[in-house]
């Protein structure tokens, strides 16, 4: 059986002092599968990202590939552009502050040979690292099959580095919508899960380096942005399911804005949507520990954060 092509797509805006996106390259051409094609997207970063690339060592890739936007358009854009550029059959997206294991794709590829035409995409587990290296987090990939209904709910798929998808799913699922500034992958695995079943690979074969200031965690950029972004896109879909789900829809995304809202720091917000959360949808057990924290206050939520970090080390 022939090795399909598989196109690599890394979106990076890096600044002098990042030195991510050559990681994520070595990563890449670190893969244990062939053929793999690198494609670079940089987005206007302050210096251009082409000789980091030149230099990271891609050898035996079947190909790289370095486009440069001569204006910063985020994130989904620089995909849409690297989507543009690919000639994979395949495609799989990489975080520039992220890495992958060397099994990662080959895994998938094996993985999406053992489904049935149904399936589209594979995503795998994924571990969270600190600034120190530690290991913050590990999430395995264990949710398969038609999962539009779940994922209403909240993102089961994870970080966009996780996802290795079809070329022909990508062109019936449509751009990426460049309008969000976060939730930028849960939104497109909703749309995409209207043209594919998921499969999963366990294994936690991301890395996931987090440094610094990300998207993810910037509140505001949901609360004024993605969340009624959402709401516009995806109640009517969810109302289809019925009105105890459509409730059940808004209440979780009130709790993800909850949470949000206190690991930016602002508590009263986050109370605030905490308790709209469990008016929405008061059989969602995850929101209460939050809550508890949101009402004891800083002291109460950094201290459930420390020990929770203590327990995962």
């Amino acid at each position: 059986m022939s090795s399909p092509l598989v196109s690599a797509v890394v979106p990076t805006y890096e600044t002098d002092s990042d030195g991510t996106v050559a990681r994520a390259v070595r990563s890449v051409a670190a893969q244990t599968y062939d053929p793999v094609e690198l494609v670079v997207v940089d987005d206007c970063s302050p210096e251009p990202v082409a000789d980091t690339v030149k230099d990271a060592d891609a050898a035996g890739l079947a190909d790289v590939t370095v486009v440069r936007h001569d204006e910063n358009h985020g994130a989904n854009a620089a995909r849409n552009t690297g989507i543009e550029a690919a000639d994979g059959e395949f495609v799989a997206f990489l975080d520039a502050d992220d890495e992958w294991r060397p099994q990662k794709i080959e895994r998938q590829v094996a993985r999406y040979r053992e489904t049935d035409e149904s399936v589209r995409a594979v995503y795998t587990g994924i571990e969270q690292v600190g600034p120190a290296g530690e290991t913050t987090a590990v999430s395995t990939a264990d949710r398969e099959g038609d999962l539009r209904k779940r994922l209403l709910l909240g993102n089961v798929v994870g970080s966009f580095s996780v996802l290795f998808v079809a070329a022909d799913a990508l062109g019936a699922t449509g751009p990426l919508d460049e309008r969000f500034p976060s939730w930028q992958d849960w939104e497109f695995y909703v749309r995409l899960s209207a043209n594919t079943e998921f499969a999963a690979v366990a294994a936690p074969l991301v890395v996931r380096h987090n440094e610094g200031e990300q998207i993810s965690r910037n509140y505001r950029a949901k609360a004024e942005t993605s969340a009624p972004l959402l709401v516009e896109k995806y109640g009517p879909v969810a109302a289809e399911y019925g009105r105890l789900f459509h409730r059940r829809f808004r209440g979780h995304l009130a709790h993800e804005l909850g949470y949000a809202a206190l690991a930016n720091g602002e508590y009263a917000a986050g109370r605030r949507h905490l308790l709209c959360a469990v008016a929405l949808d008061p059989f969602q057990p995850n929101v209460y520990p939050h809550l508890l924290a949101a009402l004891g206050g800083e002291r109460v939520y950094e201290g459930a954060r420390r020990l929770k970090r203590t327990l995962v080390s």
